[in-house]
């Protein structure tokens, strides 16, 4: 069993990301694995949203037989609200973070590619 301690060190570059507001790692069905998102935030509906996005997004990928998901962006004029498995295992917990406007979202992805490395091994 991963220990919530295991898996803040695993996100903490991730979160010291400029830009970078909230990180939740949740299961594949939307339960809440962990949170550090903001505290007016609902975290377990958040978890529940992330999941539901993340399985449509891997419906339409199937579907029209483009390949693998890379990550899921909701791009809204107040921030933007990033979802990736971190393995290409259906079952995988998902990464989602919450950026500002002017993150630089190159970075928060390169970074987010290396939680889900590190996050990948905890979970194995």
């Amino acid at each position: 069993m991963v220990s919530e301690q295991e898996i803040k060190e695993a996100v903490q570059e991730l979160r010291n990301v400029n830009g970078v507001n909230g990180v939740a790692l949740v299961t594949c069905d939307g339960l809440l694995i962990y949170s550090d998102l903001p505290k007016d935030a609902n975290d377990k509906a958040i978890a529940a949203m992330a999941a539901a996005i993340v399985g449509t997004a891997l419906q339409v990928v199937k579907e029209l037989e483009i390949g693998n998901l890379s990550q899921v962006m909701v791009d809204a004029i107040d921030g933007k609200f990033i979802s990736l498995s971190i393995s290409e295992d259906e079952e995988s917990p998902i990464l989602s973070v919450l950026v500002s406007p002017k993150a630089n979202i190159g970075l928060v992805l390169l970074e987010m590619e290396r939680t889900a490395k590190k996050l990948r091994k905890l979970f194995e």
